[in-house]
């Protein structure tokens, strides 16, 4: 190991140190013995200087024993014994830092091709790297739209029989995957009672980062235009179009002069949405669209170009009664236009193809 290599790990020592001390009170409690311990051993100037004063007199006197003047062999013992009881403390620690961590679960959505199997435990708060939590893959790892369909199916019994589980206190999510997916693992969370912390991946750098608790002051949507009326059907578009505009020969013939395009009021482009509050605020204002749209119409049809955090949110926040039947769509970049979408009917998930 070169000096370089030894200060990197002294260094990330140094850290996992300081984040145990701060989220755990025994590390506290366990280092501060192994300090105090240090000091003795090493026999400091300041504890030569009490030692004789409160070692000898005060505490010889109040056992009834004699002890030597000379420091050295008892700052010894003392300091050994209060390493060893702090280490014990640590360990304590860790023991509880680990099974706190046990309580979490990670489930990572790997649903686009060339897309990494690994679980991206760089983006998670300092604590969960060094103490992953339960990790839940959810892997598509098919085309077939039909066999995706079957894959939903089963992610959304996983998800349902883990969240009903009391002891799971935290959720972390994070995962990309075809936008009707998305929305719909979505959905299977709507129950969940524990946080959930997601996780979104950078167009630009290709890393995952987890969204900020700081809002981003004036992020909005832009004023919506309520004009739109369903069609003969009752039918009615919904364009979200935060990542890119969605032209209009892209959406089914039906519904070409009978969608309601929304968008934030900033520039059309990726990972716009970085704050976790502004996320709920914008998400908290469509669905709230969505549950006005309902009272005048059959079939909502989404059409999303957004990013992964948004649409996972926004189906979490789907509420059956409210929303009614609601069908999200998948774009076909070689066809240039939507071809097949999730439709929610009641509590069954249908495939529709051939839109």
């Amino acid at each position: 190991m070169n000096k370089i290599n030894l200060l990197n790990f002294l260094v990330s020592l140094f850290d996992r140190w300081l984040e145990c001390n701060r989220i755990n009170p025994m590390f506290k409690v366990g280092f501060r013995l192994i300090a105090i311990g240090i000091s003795l051993i090493c026999g400091s100037g300041i504890t030569k200087f009490y030692f004789n004063d409160f070692i000898v007199n005060k505490i010889s006197r109040t056992v009834f024993i004699e002890l030597s003047s000379e420091p050295s062999q008892l700052l010894l013992f003392l300091g050994l014994g209060f390493i060893f009881i702090g280490l014990g403390f640590c360990l304590w620690g860790i023991k509880s830092i680990n099974q706190n961590m046990n309580k979490k679960c990670f489930y990572y959505l790997i649903g686009l091709p060339n897309q990494s199997n690994n679980f991206p435990l760089e983006a998670l708060p300092k604590i969960a790297r060094w103490f992953p939590p339960k990790k839940v893959p959810l892997s598509i790892n098919t085309e077939n739209i039909v066999e995706m369909k079957k894959k939903l199916l089963f992610h959304l019994e996983i998800i349902s029989n883990r969240i009903e589980q009391p002891e799971k206190d935290e959720i972390y999510f994070g995962g990309l995957a075809r936008v009707p997916y998305l929305f719909f693992i979505g959905y299977g969370f709507r129950n969940a009672h524990s946080s959930i912390t997601l996780l979104d991946h950078s167009h630009k750098t290709t890393k995952w980062f987890t969204l900020e608790d700081i809002d981003t002051i004036g992020l909005d949507l832009k004023p919506i235009d309520r004009s739109v009326k369903p069609n003969m059907n009752g039918d009615i578009g919904v364009a979200i179009e935060f990542t890119c505009k969605i032209p209009k020969n892209d959406f089914p013939e039906s519904l070409k002069e009978h969608v309601i395009r929304i968008k934030l009021n900033n520039d059309v482009t990726h990972n716009q949405i970085k704050s976790r509050i502004a996320l709920e605020r914008i998400v908290d204002s469509i669905s709230q669209l969505l549950i006005r749209l309902n009272k005048n119409s059959k079939t909502i049809h989404l059409f999303i170009s957004a990013q992964s955090t948004f649409t996972f949110s926004l189906g979490r926040r789907y509420q059956d009664g409210m929303m009614g039947e609601i069908q999200v769509y998948n774009y076909d970049a070689k066809k240039k236009k939507y071809v097949w979408a999730f439709k929610l009917d009641g509590d069954e998930i249908k495939l529709v193809e051939n839109c």
